[in-house]
């Protein structure tokens, strides 16, 4: 994402979710323009710190524990939410985005990235992921509740 989505018109982007910022730390090596926000629970974001200093990004990127179901970082071009959505049930992933939306100016964008896969389940390469999807389904008994379908293609 950090190398195919045009982040041209983009100054400062806030990744919701983004936990130790790996995504986020991508797209701001790529992109020397961008500001970013990192926000995710205080005790996931802590991590952080430490990668950005490395990478030297710290000047260029904010990180702030919080909780995705009450407020959002405000005023950016762009919030991102990477495998977010697909966690929760339609009225808490609906609460999610609409936290973001009121954070969010009316030009703003809203980026989600979630997986995109197959309808069989087989041992080929495209299916690969599907077991994380499904762990992850599974211990959050999440999998009675899903009913949310979002496919983005880019």
């Amino acid at each position: 994402m950090a190398t195919t989505y045009d982040f041209s018109g983009v100054r400062h982007l806030v990744n919701v979710g983004g936990g130790n910022g790996a995504l986020l730390t991508g797209i701001l090596k790529a992109h020397p323009h961008l500001k970013g926000t990192l926000l995710d629970r205080p005790e996931v974001v802590e991590r952080a710190g430490p990668s950005l200093r490395e990478l030297g990004l710290a000047d260029r990127c904010e990180t702030g524990g919080g909780d995705f179901f009450a407020q959002v970082p405000g005023g950016a071009d762009a919030d991102l939410l990477k495998h977010v959505i697909h966690h929760w049930n339609d009225d808490r992933a609906t609460a999610i985005l609409e936290t973001c939306r009121r954070a969010m100016p009316s030009s703003a964008r809203l980026l989600i990235v979630e997986g995109v896969y197959p309808q069989r389940i087989d041992q080929s390469r495209a299916t690969g992921r599907l077991p994380t999807t499904s762990n992850m389904l599974v211990c959050t008994s999440a999998a009675a509740q899903m009913r949310l379908r979002l496919t983005i293609y880019v």
